[in-house]
C-alpha cells in the first residue's frame, strides 16, 4: 500500500561516482534554518560557540580523510557553505583494516562526498549532545554542486566570501 509513497527522488547527479577526483560546493542547513551558529551583525557573522566549534570541525576534515582538502567556507547562522576538492590516489589501500564497498560505477566509497559530510554532520551533532544541546538538528539533506571550471571556483569562492553581505541585504529588505 505504502510501496514507494514516502520515497523522494535523490538530488544527485545520474551516473556520476561522488567517490571520484572532484571538486564540490557544498550547503548543509539546520534543521527549519534555525540559527544555530549566531547572528549576522554588520555583514559580518558573530559566532555562538556552536558556530565555532562547526567552523574549527570543518576545518579538521582533511585530518580525518587524507584526500581531502578544504577550500573557502563560512559557516553563516543558520547553514554552512563549503568546497572541499578530493584528490583519491590511484591505489586504495583500507587504512584501519575496515572493508571496502563497491559501488554500482565499480569504485570505492570510503572517500564519497556522503561519507564526508556524513561524518562532519555527526562530530557537529555529538560536540552538542556532550553540551545540552540535545534539540540541535541537521536538514536530513545537504546540497552539492560538482564544480567544473577555474572559472566557476572563483565565482563560488566569490558567492562564499560574500554570504554576510547577502544575507544583510535580505535583512534590509
Amino acid at each position: 500500500m505504502y510501496r514507494g509513497s514516502f520515497r523522494t527522488q535523490t538530488t544527485r547527479m545520474k551516473n556520476w561516482n561522488y567517490a571520484s577526483d572532484a571538486v564540490y560546493f557544498v550547503t548543509i542547513c539546520t534543521h527549519g534554518r534555525s540559527a544555530w551558529f549566531g547572528d549576522v551583525v554588520d555583514a559580518a557573522i558573530d559566532h555562538t560557540t556552536l558556530g565555532l566549534v562547526a567552523s574549527h570541525l570543518w576545518l579538521e576534515i582533511p585530518m580525518h580523510f587524507q584526500n581531502v582538502q578544504c577550500d573557502e567556507f563560512i559557516v553563516m547562522p543558520d547553514h554552512i557553505h563549503g568546497i572541499l576538492k578530493f584528490d583519491l590516489p590511484s591505489s586504495v589501500e583500507t587504512r584501519h583494516g575496515a572493508s571496502l564497498r563497491i559501488n554500482q560505477f565499480g569504485s570505492l566509497q570510503q572517500h564519497s562526498l556522503s561519507l564526508v559530510i556524513n561524518m562532519y554532520k555527526g562530530a557537529v551533532t555529538r560536540w552538542c549532545r556532550r553540551n545540552a544541546m540535545e534539540d540541535f538538528r541537521w536538514q536530513s539533506r545537504f546540497h552539492e554542486r560538482h564544480i567544473r571550471s577555474t572559472s566557476e571556483l572563483r565565482r563560488v569562492r566569490t558567492y562564499v566570501r560574500n554570504n554576510p553581505i547577502h544575507h544583510s541585504l535580505f535583512d534590509d529588505a
